[in-house]
């Protein structure tokens, strides 16, 4: 700036002096070959410097579009003004990059009137980008909800797009990850498979980022009934095997399986041969049928979204039956022999025999056993055993607990009454007299002629005895009557009791047993009358005394 000036002061004139100065450089920081931005991310770190120049140089920033040797196809990317200061400018440029902008050169001209020069610097932009959400394919085809039956090898792809290119990472359950892109495994489980792509953006200018993104693949499990459960009652829940039923009462039992789709075919298989259908095994009343094998087959159908043909799936369990029953009235042996039943409520024994007596009876579960004689319980085992001196009522006991599954357990019982009467010989006879309520007994009576007898000949034994008489002339039965005795009635008399016991067992037995009687009858001398006479005094005179002897014999005139 050039100012003339009067001396006075007067007057002024000014006149501006401007040297122009072309531009002769541009430098372009930070200095870059490859600039790494992130999709969307703007950059405000690139600056564009000229050398000093006149008039101030303006500064403008372009996208090379890839053909370096032309620019007339070069975007303008201008957005913010540049600065001077003395004489120098400077622009930063502001550009929110896109995946598009990849390979592209930043650059920048300079002029300031007289030519245009342009950066060095011409770093290339490497856009990176996060990873696009995965697709999963089968055989090509993108799918986000699959049904697959169990156990099945499949093979699924999964892909994404990155800049970098993204790591493709499963995770299926039951929370296994596979690092690879192709998940090809048999598929066991239902859930969500989730295909991740990751990858770590590393811009140049600023800290790396971590980026993911997910896609899920919904599996749905196809698979055939799976164990078969069964509830009888309300507490027990069985899968097979025995269970226990009573015998002719009402059974039932509910039965379900998994299986995807639910099974809606249930077949029931009796032992007689027929079927049913239904999820319930009712059966009015349980009786033994062949092998009392129940089975239950349970089938559903299956079709995976990539299947063409439908797959049945089964699953079969089997019950067997253990029927359960109360005791049966025992059967009883003699002498603890199977060939030797009972078939009576009485039988006969010798007295003092020992005496063994088998009981036997048929019940599911096994019976316990119990024998009461005349009332009081003895013994717990099958067999009774005793020497019989008397009459016995005999009781054998049986009973069993019956524990049907599913069910509260239940005591039965059943018994068989036997009475064993005894038999035995007879004794001695003896002879019992009665005379004016006087009560005699011997083997030698003495009875006074006129008189009369009345007596009897007994024993004891059972069954009763016969009784026989030799002579037979008084006696009738066991008694010995004479109305009016007279010496022809002294003698002896023979009471024979004659026995036969026929045992349930042991055969019959017969015999006899006698007693003797010697019946005196006593009789009074018999002194015959003397006729009067007349004698002479003091004459001798003889007399006879004539009698008869009595019984006992006279001793003494």
């Amino acid at each position: 700036m050039y100012t003339c000036i009067l001396d006075d002061k007067t007057k002024s004139a000014t006149q501006f002096l401007a040297l122009p100065v072309p531009v002769t450089s541009v430098k372009l920081t930070p200095q870059y070959n490859v600039l790494n931005v992130i999709d969307g991310l703007p950059i405000v770190y690139m600056i564009c410097e000229s050398s000093r120049g006149r008039p101030s140089p303006a500064i403008t920033w372009y996208l090379d579009n890839g053909t370096q040797h032309t620019y007339l196809d070069d975007i303008s990317i201008t957005s913010s003004p540049h600065v001077s200061t003395n004489d120098v400018a400077t622009s930063t440029l502001t550009l929110t990059p896109t995946i598009r902008d990849t390979n592209q050169s930043i650059y920048c001209n300079v002029s300031n009137g007289y030519s245009v020069i342009s950066s060095t610097e011409r770093p290339r932009l490497n856009v990176l980008s996060y990873p696009s959400r995965p697709i999963i394919q089968y055989n090509g085809t993108h799918v986000t909800e699959v049904y697959i039956i169990k156990g099945r090898n499949m093979s699924f792809e999964c892909s994404s797009i990155g800049v970098p290119t993204p790591v493709i990472m499963w995770e299926i359950p039951p929370g296994k990850v596979i690092n690879n892109s192709v998940l090809s495994i048999p598929i066991m489980q239902n859930g969500s498979y989730n295909c991740s792509a990751k990858s770590i953006l590393s811009p140049s200018q600023g800290d790396k980022l971590a980026t993911c993104n997910t896609s899920v693949l919904s599996v749905n499990i196809l698979y055939p009934p799976e164990v078969i459960r069964c509830t009888i009652g309300e507490r027990s829940m069985i899968l097979s095997g025995i269970i226990k039923v009573v015998q002719y009462k009402p059974f039932e039992m509910n039965c379900t399986s998994d299986g995807y789709p639910p099974p809606t075919n249930f077949t029931w298989f009796m032992p007689e041969g027929s079927k049913s259908s239904e999820t319930r095994l009712e059966l009015p009343s349980v009786k033994s049928i062949g092998n009392n094998s129940y089975t239950l087959r349970v089938s559903n159908t299956m079709k995976g979204t990539f299947d063409t043909d439908v797959t049945v799936g089964y699953s079969t369990t089997t019950f067997t039956f253990d029927i359960l029953y109360p005791p049966m009235m025992p059967d009883l042996y003699y002498n603890g022999s199977t060939h030797m039943p009972i078939n009576t409520s009485i039988i006969h024994v010798l007295r003092g025999h020992m005496v063994s007596i088998l009981c036997n009876t048929s019940s599911n579960p096994n019976p316990r056993y119990n024998w009461f004689v005349d009332g009081t319980q003895t013994t717990t085992a099958k067999i009774w055993n005793a020497k019989i001196q008397n009459n016995t009522r005999v009781q054998c006991y049986v009973s069993n607990t019956m524990n049907a599954t599913g069910k509260q357990s239940v005591t039965t019982s059943s018994n068989s009454l036997m009475t064993i009467v005894t038999m035995f010989a007879p004794d001695t006879p003896t002879f019992t007299f009665h005379s004016c309520g006087t009560i005699v007994k011997t083997n030698y009576l003495k009875v006074i002629r006129g008189r009369s007898v009345n007596g009897t000949c007994t024993t004891f034994s059972n069954p009763d005895s016969i009784y026989s008489w030799i002579p037979a002339t008084f006696g009738h039965l066991n008694s010995f009557v004479i109305r009016k005795s007279n010496s022809s009635n002294s003698g002896n008399y023979t009471c024979t009791a004659t026995y036969k016991m026929i045992t349930t067992f042991d055969g019959t037995i017969e015999g006899n047993t006698n007693s003797s009687l010697f019946l005196d009858i006593l009789v009074p001398v018999d002194v015959q009358s003397i006729a009067n006479a007349t004698v002479e005094l003091n004459s001798n005179y003889s007399v006879e005394c004539r009698y008869r002897e009595g019984n006992p014999v006279l001793c003494q005139l």
